[in-house]
């Protein structure tokens, strides 16, 4: 199995990094690019998954992105 390395030095957006990360996953169940382990950074922010429920956040006033995991 070959897995791709990738490192990157400056911040990347969540948004942004999530569509790379999902395009990548495509690709690679189409056998079309290697797995990838990749080490970045984005700005903080609050993910919920998909057992989250809206009264589980307490201050309503912060910005949570859901996500599908």
């Amino acid at each position: 199995m070959n897995i791709e390395l990738k490192n990157t030095n400056k911040p990347i957006d969540y948004a942004d990094s999530m569509k790379i990360l999902e395009k990548r996953v495509e690709d690679v169940f189409n056998e079309e690019k290697n797995e990838l382990l990749w080490i970045l950074e984005h700005k903080m922010i609050y993910t919920a998954g998909t057992s989250s429920k809206d009264e589980d956040i307490l201050d309503k006033n912060l910005k949570i992105v859901k996500t599908n995991r």
